[in-house]
C-alpha cells in the first residue's frame, strides 16, 4: 500500500506539467485506488488513468475538476497515473491512496443464524450467499449478502438473524 501525490502537494501543482506513476504489485493481485483529495483545473488539467504494461496499456478514464470516483479498482497487477496540466492556472492537486489484494482473499464466514439457514459457500470477491429461516421464524436484517472489496474485504451487510414468529 502507498500514496501517490500531485506535485508540490497539498500546495499547487505547476503549469505544463506531464507527470507519470506507475503502481505495480504482485503478480496475481490487484490494485485498489481511494482519492483521499482531488482537486485539478477543470477541463484544462486532468489525470488519466491506465492498466497494463506501457507498451500497450488500456485506459480507465479521465478524470478533471474536483470528479474521480470515491474508490475504483484496478483489474490487473500494474496502474498508471499520467498527470497533464495546461500552461495556465493551478489548483490543489491530489492525493490518492492504493493498496493490493487478491481475488482469493475470502470474505470472513458469515454466521448461519440460529433456526436458519444459508445458501451459498463461496466468499471469494463478488460472491453472493443468501439466508432464509426455519417454519416459525422471521429473517431480521438482509436476505443476500455480497463479497465486496471498501478499505479491505468484508460483506456488505452484516448477518441477518431468526426470530420467532409471534402471534
Amino acid at each position: 500500500s502507498g500514496t501517490v501525490s500531485s506535485p508540490n502537494y497539498p500546495g499547487q501543482y505547476g503549469n505544463n506539467l506531464h507527470c507519470t506513476w506507475t503502481i505495480e504489485v504482485n503478480e496475481g493481485e490487484l490494485v485498489a485506488m481511494t482519492p483521499v483529495s482531488f482537486s485539478l483545473e477543470k477541463g484544462y488539467d486532468w489525470l488519466d488513468v491506465w492498466e497494463g504494461e506501457l507498451d500497450q496499456p488500456t485506459w480507465l478514464g479521465s478524470y478533471t475538476g474536483r470528479y474521480i470516483p470515491a474508490e475504483f479498482y484496478v483489474p490487473v497487477n500494474t496502474v498508471h497515473l499520467v498527470l497533464s496540466t495546461s500552461y495556465n492556472n493551478t489548483d490543489d492537486g491530489f492525493k490518492i491512496h492504493f493498496e493490493a489484494f487478491s481475488l482469493s482473499d475470502p470474505c470472513p464466514d458469515p454466521v448461519v443464524p440460529f433456526n436458519g439457514y444459508r445458501t451459498g459457500d463461496s466468499f471469494t470477491l463478488g460472491s453472493v450467499v443468501s439466508f432464509g429461516c426455519h417454519d416459525g421464524y422471521v429473517l431480521l436484517g438482509q436476505e443476500r449478502l455480497t463479497c465486496i472489496f471498501d478499505n479491505g474485504i468484508h460483506w456488505n451487510f452484516i448477518a441477518p438473524t431468526c426470530e420467532g414468529r409471534t402471534c
